[in-house]
């Protein structure tokens, strides 16, 4: 139980701040409708962030307008080392003041899991921290080392997809599908060619198979698997035609154009430009741990049957959307290829459970209700049906 429960007993609301570091996109609407609506359940609502998003977020001079108290601390979206330190010690002061506080974002999350430090216990207010999709490339570090701070101090995890969702549910927070009045992404990705003109470029046969795979093309245990696995596939069943062809780049992409070239293999590599359109137009996708070009999520817009080579990373970013088998084991990749040419409900399901894993919305009182719902809760220690307060507790003590 709480220490701070006892404090809020008689107490008709709760007093709720969101930590707000942009006011564009999704993230500021949902930040916008939870500041709009909460004073109605009678919590009292503050808002911290830079003079600019305040300015978006909090409504003017109306008659109806909320009562919401303006924070102003420069909080960013993104790592500005002077300036975090800056708000991460003003957060720190507020807190004690605070029953839970919403951090709308990965970098502000991090912030607010840094401004606990040091608080007693009883001083500490309810971390609720919605996380957006993950980037890649550059940034993917600092996502990492946010993902720790916020796995360790959270208290829930609202994941924009169900493999954000995955990633933190077995670090300890309380974990759900976070509630959005619009999809979380960067860009749809939309094929520019249809299936029938992929096929053409590629120079498929009628009746012809394609399995197709975004793999980075380096020396890794995935890939060696998979190769391994596409040299067997027509051997395995010989009444069907299969090419698999290669999207990813990397330092074997030219080695491995060279081999499969005017050998009549069953292989190809792809124009890497093209791989929204190859993946799009493929029958199976299959991914490994280290991919090249697009990332999990984006492989899952495409909505395509998959098969993922990985351990338990690839079970938390892909759950029932695909197929998973040991990134070694060449016959499992082998059995799970065959199986869901076999079977077109098969394909069929997990290509829908592929893309509602990472697409899709929710109506504005949808949203509204989920975090109307979620902060008394998590306050008076009412989350712990899943086992997850109890790992949170034990991973707390190690982070203070």
């Amino acid at each position: 139980m709480r220490a701070r429960q006892k404090s809020l007993e008689g107490q008709s609301g709760l007093r709720v701040l969101h930590a707000v570091g942009e006011a564009g996109g999704v993230y500021g609407e949902v930040a916008t409708l939870a500041i709009n609506s909460l004073p109605k359940y009678g919590h009292k609502v503050a808002v911290a962030g830079s003079a600019a998003v305040l300015r978006e977020l909090v409504p003017g001079k109306r008659k109806d307008a909320p009562k919401v108290r303006k924070i102003t601390i420069s909080l960013g979206a993104r790592p500005r080392p002077l300036r975090d330190l800056g708000a991460v010690w003003k957060l720190h002061k507020l807190f004690p003041k605070t029953d839970v506080v919403h951090a709308h974002g990965l970098h502000v999350g991090a912030l607010c899991a840094l401004a606990m430090t040091g608080l007693p216990k009883s001083s500490r207010p309810a971390l609720v921290v919605t996380v957006p999709r993950l980037a890649n490339g550059a940034a993917v570090d600092v996502e990492h080392l946010a993902g720790r701070l916020i796995s360790r101090r959270a208290d829930v995890v609202l994941g924009a997809t169900e493999s954000i969702v995955g990633r933190f549910a077995s670090h300890g927070p309380h974990t759900e599908r976070a509630l959005l009045p619009a999809t979380d992404t960067a860009q749809f990705l939309i094929p520019r060619r249809t299936r029938q003109e992929v096929r053409a470029d590629l120079k498929l046969a009628e009746g012809t198979w394609l399995i197709a795979s975004p793999a980075k093309l380096a020396e890794t245990q995935g890939l060696t698997t998979l190769l391994s696995a596409a040299q067997k596939l027509k051997h395995s069943r010989p009444d069907r035609s299969i090419m698999v062809a290669l999207t990813g780049t990397g330092p074997l992409r030219q080695v491995l154009e060279k081999e499969f070239a005017g050998r009549g293999l069953s292989m190809m590599v792809a124009d890497a430009d093209s791989a929204v359109d190859v993946l799009s137009a493929a029958d199976v996708v299959v991914t490994t741990t280290e991919l090249s070009g697009l990332d999990a999520d984006q492989i899952m817009q495409l909505t395509r049957p998959i098969v993922a080579l990985g351990g338990q990373d690839a079970t938390d970013y892909y759950g029932e959307a695909a197929v998973i088998v040991d990134e070694d084991d060449e016959a499992a990749v082998l059995k799970a290829i065959n199986e869901l040419v076999d079977n077109p409900v098969r394909r069929g399901v997990g290509a829908i459970n592929a893309r509602s894993r990472v697409l899709g919305s929710s109506p504005a009182h949808d949203v509204v209700a989920q975090l109307a719902r979620l902060y008394p809760a998590v306050v008076r220690g009412e989350l712990s049906d899943d086992g997850q307060d109890e790992a949170r507790a034990g991973k707390k003590s190690h982070a203070h």
